[in-house]
């Protein structure tokens, strides 16, 4: 299991989201969104980029949040929704001739391992924002 990510002042950030999040219900959930929007972006303009031989894998993209609107239950799911969208994105990098230049396999969860840092500070950062803490 993935160790939690951590940075300075996070103690500080969580009791105020705690304190506030009851009463803004839908700030988390539209931050969550914005973070989908932004991983499925990074994918699409990031190398290894999603590949676009029709368009169809590549606009699949699409993310939903749930889980409740309190930020320690809220859930982000971000994915390509195609029958085949899991198979394209585990084929080996050797031997597959991509074609789009840039593409390749691990084009979502490249970006996930990559960015996970940024992601989880952009969100709770919009979140503090929506909320009146910055």
């Amino acid at each position: 299991m993935a160790e939690a990510i951590r940075w300075e002042g996070w103690d500080k950030m969580e009791a105020k989201l705690d304190k506030l999040a009851a009463s803004y219900p839908d700030a988390v959930t539209r931050c969550a969104a914005a973070t989908g929007l932004a991983v499925l972006e990074d994918a699409k303009r990031e190398s290894p980029t999603v590949p676009k031989k029709t368009g169809t894998l590549f606009a699949s993209g699409t993310y939903e949040v749930f889980g409740g609107a309190h930020w320690r239950q809220c859930k982000l799911m971000v994915g390509f929704n195609t029958t085949y969208a899991a198979r394209v994105h585990q084929l080996p990098w050797y031997g597959v001739h991509w074609t789009t230049p840039g593409s390749g396999s691990y084009f979502l969860s490249s970006k996930i391992l990559r960015h996970r840092r940024e992601y989880i500070m952009s969100w709770a950062q919009s979140v503090s924002r929506s909320l009146g803490m910055h």
